[in-house]
């Protein structure tokens, strides 16, 4: 999920790739190596479950909110109704890829930006503003401050 720059649930990835494991598995003959052919299943679940969380959202369907907890503590970090985080990560999975990259590492990893930025290969500026199109796919339509939000609020570092 961090190399796609996806927000899923980890239950939902857990359970379809032990599906994809335990269906497959008997077949398995040690090419590739153990943790490759894992890999592949994770990869082979996220993908499906992209999928259909896209085809969800594109019918006006409203998908089952996360169990994940994580998931649930970015909705109540920005403010979001926990009910609509599933739409929301639907949206959020279809944006740029250099939005998705800048929240997770701005925000779900709380790197500090001017790093971030060099290691990206991407202004502040630039990055500021793919972090704002990531919030707006998540459906946060208030201005928030995101110098503050970058700090972690009145209670983090």
């Amino acid at each position: 999920m961090r190399s796609q720059a996806v927000l899923l649930d980890i239950h939902r990835l857990h359970l379809r790739t032990a599906a994809h494991v335990a269906r497959h598995g008997p077949n398995y003959n040690g090419t590739p190596p153990i943790d490759v052919w894992i890999a592949e299943k994770i990869r082979k679940a996220a993908q499906e479950l992209l999928q259909e969380d896209a085809e969800l959202a594109a019918s006006g369907a409203i998908p089952e909110p996360p169990e994940d907890e994580r998931l649930l503590l970015v909705a109540s970090t920005l403010g979001m109704d926990p009910a609509l985080m599933g739409r929301a990560c639907a949206a959020f999975n279809r944006a740029p890829f250099d939005a998705r990259a800048a929240f997770h590492g701005l925000i779900l990893e709380a790197q500090e930006p001017a790093t971030w930025c060099r290691s990206n290969s991407m202004t502040l500026e630039r990055a500021m503003a793919a972090l704002r199109t990531a919030l707006w796919a998540l459906g946060v339509r208030e201005e928030l401050d995101l110098d503050e939000l970058l700090r972690g609020g009145d209670d983090g570092p």
